[in-house]
């Protein structure tokens, strides 16, 4: 599997999803993060 760099920052590296998948949230937080996160599902 080839890993994709999408872009680095001081001690982060982001890299390119290979895997989906579905999740249940309770809501989103006033941060954009997602509200206790349940794995549903993966996506192909």
């Amino acid at each position: 599997m080839k890993i994709v760099i999408a872009g680095a920052s001081g001690a982060f590296v982001y890299l390119e999803p290979k895997i989906r998948a579905r999740v249940k949230t309770r809501n989103w937080t006033k941060a954009g993060m997602l509200r206790q996160p349940a794995f549903v599902e993966f996506i192909t």
